[in-house]
């Protein structure tokens, strides 16, 4: 509790007032007539002091004051609560001090390889939930990067489409060290297979399914939005350990 002084000019009304001006009803029943700054109290001092009379103005109406029905005075009254409503707030706290924390809590590093680093942002606050990343630049990938890219955007999943050059591996170490959750990738069985499938990539576990096309956009909404669990998706679909693709078409496609 804050207690400090507070200095009050006011101006007190005699009966000769109310005798004067009694016609007027909102002023005859007020002891105090005037709470005023320290400039207008020395201005009515100096009235009082040096003239007989002075006028003033209020609520549109003008009266004379003479010395026998008015009196100026000073006191301090002690505040004990001053209550105020703030119009700027200024909290201790901002997204930078949220974001640093985020990142603090969820750096990584990968066991045995210090150089891969990555961040365990939960699906739910990810910046992007789903990468979708072709093989290579095979032609033959990018009707389906399209149609995975279209439904997960339907499905309302921020992804990234990676279609560069590199190795699928740099490529997955990338999206990793950003903190995108999971990675769908189409290889030579999504084309050469029916139904199409493209394996699922589980970030923090580095472990993948297979599943259809169809399904994949579906998997990962409900993975970011923590309707299914990844170890609910193991249970479901088939690991993937491999293209069973012939080596010969892998060897045919690095060839081209």
């Amino acid at each position: 509790m804050y207690i400090y002084a507070n200095i009050h000019f006011h101006i007190y009304l005699y009966s000769a007032f109310h005798n004067t001006y009694r016609f007027t009803a909102a002023l005859q029943n007020m002891h105090v007539y005037y709470n005023c700054s320290p400039m207008l109290f020395c201005s009515f001092s100096g009235f009082l002091c040096h003239c007989s009379e002075f006028t003033i103005e209020t609520e549109g109406k003008t009266f004379k004051l003479t010395k026998d029905m008015v009196n100026v005075k000073r006191f301090q009254k002690t505040l004990h609560v001053e209550e105020v409503v703030p119009n700027v707030i200024e909290p201790s706290f901002g997204i930078g001090r949220i974001m640093y924390s985020i990142f603090e809590h969820t750096f990584r590093i990968r066991e045995g390889d210090e150089q891969r680093t990555y961040f365990s942002f939960p699906a739910t606050v990810a910046p992007y939930k789903c990468s979708v990343l072709p093989l290579s630049q095979n032609q033959e990938f990018m009707p389906f990067v399209q149609e995975l890219s279209e439904a997960l955007t339907r499905n309302g999943v921020s992804h990234k489409v990676d279609d560069s050059s590199g190795s699928i591996g740099r490529r997955y170490a990338r999206t990793d060290e950003i903190g995108v959750a999971f990675g769908i990738t189409i290889d030579f069985d999504t084309v050469n297979k029916t139904p199409h499938t493209a394996t699922l990539r589980d970030r923090d576990s580095m472990r993948q399914i297979r599943a259809e096309v169809s399904e994949l956009p579906e998997i990962v909404r409900d993975l970011a939005n923590g309707a299914i669990t990844w170890t609910e998706v193991e249970s479901k679909y088939p690991i993937f350990e491999g293209q069973e693709t012939t080596q010969f078409c892998t060897i045919l496609e690095e060839l081209t």
